[in-house]
């Protein structure tokens, strides 16, 4: 299947929640950036979060190319990033002499694991899973 195919089966947006291995759900979506091409990857955090209205650059995850955007909606606190480094395929510039066409396309899936990776580790930072550890492991 080649690349223009692929981004038409995959569509501009996802979203699902995500259940982390200790039980702490989390809204994810993915939106396609119009003008690129490329995708970006979003976790929603309720304001019960430990990191909500915490800047980007101040919340310790591993992501692609780290964290870069965070901003309130709708009462909930979004974080995300984006797969528009060096090295990322910008598939709608793929012809254009800035971009090239030697990058690697980041998919849906790519996408997705990564938003679920992000929920996983925010949900072992989070001070009430730590506290239900320790209570756990009391009793």
């Amino acid at each position: 299947m080649n690349l223009s195919e692929l981004i038409k089966q995959e569509g501009d947006k996802k979203e699902w929640i995500h259940t982390c291995e200790n039980g702490i759900e989390f809204k994810c979506c993915i939106r396609r950036v119009p003008r690129s091409g490329h995708l970006c990857g979003y976790v929603h955090l309720t304001q019960d979060n430990d990191y909500f209205q915490v800047e980007y650059d101040q919340i310790s995850v591993n992501c692609h190319g780290g964290l870069t955007y965070a901003s309130e909606h709708e009462n909930e606190w979004v974080i995300g990033f984006d797969c528009a480094h060096y090295g990322d395929l910008h598939p709608f510039y793929s012809d254009s002499e800035i971009y090239g066409n030697t990058g690697t396309y980041r998919d849906m899936e790519f996408v997705k694991k990564e938003c679920e990776s992000i929920c996983e580790q925010i949900s072992e930072m989070s001070k009430s899973h730590k506290r239900s550890h320790k209570i756990y492991q009391i009793i």
